[in-house]
């Protein structure tokens, strides 16, 4: 009867689905669901089709008609939670994959989309806790071992995160995530020649990469390398012309350089993309009062103060600034309040 047509179909839908084949395994899953409307099995195909195709939208309204037809199937719960995640509904996210965790606590992907749903609400310590029992139930793929490690790392564990990439990097030395990670977690613990080693080896796989190059050029800026570090960081402004980041990077590398015609520009280029970029009005204020420009320095420190952030560094420049206009009552009063 009807109902054997349709499971046919998305038998055929899920054989089309293994063999990469979306369109017709799309093909397949709207006539299952066409046929048998009530079959949550085929909703969810059709939703695990269209996640294949990136239309996301689409994925989640079919997981929704899974969910409703299948409250207790923590598979289509889990996928949907993925779904509203990549679709940038968080809190409706963790939801999903908080109630998937209750309802199945040993469905590892659970785990997985829960802990990453945490970390989106800098929950960073609750986040560790869940994907360390999805890494104790299920096989941790190399993705999820570099998540650990990212995650522990954020909550503060530094030696936790550098066991979990440990074990990425076992399973493959090459994968770019697993390289970035690390590179950052040696960062923070101030191995920044170790950090350098693990960027070179992420730039090798690939060459384009912004956050690598970035990361580079920060790492060669704190190591006192600035000819490198300029290098860097004006290759990573080129392959990501609206990146912050790197210019607000390159801006300082050029003020250590002493090169305040180019400093000023990318630091300004910089507040462009993030009006509220704290470090690049710092850097700023520093590069204008190098420039012998003190009205334009001073501009940038008072917008530090206004946002309580860099004080005493911001009360010391506008201090100074006054003085090189030679106006002394103002340098005064400025210099009181640095005191």
């Amino acid at each position: 009867g009807e109902h054997g047509v349709s499971t046919t179909q998305l038998a055929i839908g899920l054989a089309e689905l293994k063999r990469g084949r979306l369109g017709p395994a799309e093909d397949a899953m709207r006539k299952a669901v066409a046929i048998n409307p009530a079959s949550a099995e085929s909703w969810s195909g059709l939703g695990n089709v269209l996640t294949r195709l990136k239309r996301l939208t689409e994925a989640e309204a079919a997981f929704d008609r899974a969910v409703q037809l299948a409250p207790n199937n923590v598979e289509m719960l889990t996928n949907r939670a993925i779904t509203r995640r990549d679709l940038g509904r968080k809190n409706e996210a963790l939801e999903d994959a908080r109630r998937a965790t209750t309802m199945a606590p040993n469905f590892a992907p659970a785990w997985s989309i829960y802990g990453i749903a945490l970390a989106d609400q800098r929950q960073f310590r609750e986040a560790a806790a869940a994907l360390t029992k999805m890494d104790e139930l299920g096989k941790a793929a190399i993705g999820d071992l570099v998540n650990i490690g990212d995650i522990r790392a954020e909550a503060g564990d530094t030696d936790g995160a550098l066991k979990a990439l440990a074990r990425a990097e076992a399973i493959d030395p090459r994968h770019v995530g697993m390289c970035l990670a690390t590179a950052k977690v040696l960062g923070r613990k101030g191995d920044i020649g170790s950090a350098l080693g693990y960027l070179e080896r992420a730039l090798k796989e690939d060459p384009t990469n912004l956050h690598a190059w970035s990361s580079k050029g920060y790492s060669l800026l704190k190591l006192g390398r600035l000819p490198e570090a300029v290098d860097a960081l004006e290759t990573t402004v080129r392959l990501g012309p609206d990146f912050a980041n790197g210019w607000i990077n390159l801006g300082e590398a050029q003020l250590r350089s002493k090169n305040l015609g180019r400093a000023i520009p990318a630091l300004e280029k910089a507040i462009t993309l993030v009006p509220g970029a704290a470090d690049a009005h710092f850097y700023l204020s520093q590069a204008y009062l190098a420039a012998r420009l003190p009205a334009k320095s001073r501009e940038h420190a008072e917008f530090l103060l206004a946002r309580q952030q860099a004080q005493i560094p911001a009360q010391g420049i506008i201090a100074t600034s006054y003085l090189l206009e030679g106006d002394a009552a103002a340098a005064r009063t400025a210099y009181l309040k640095l005191k």
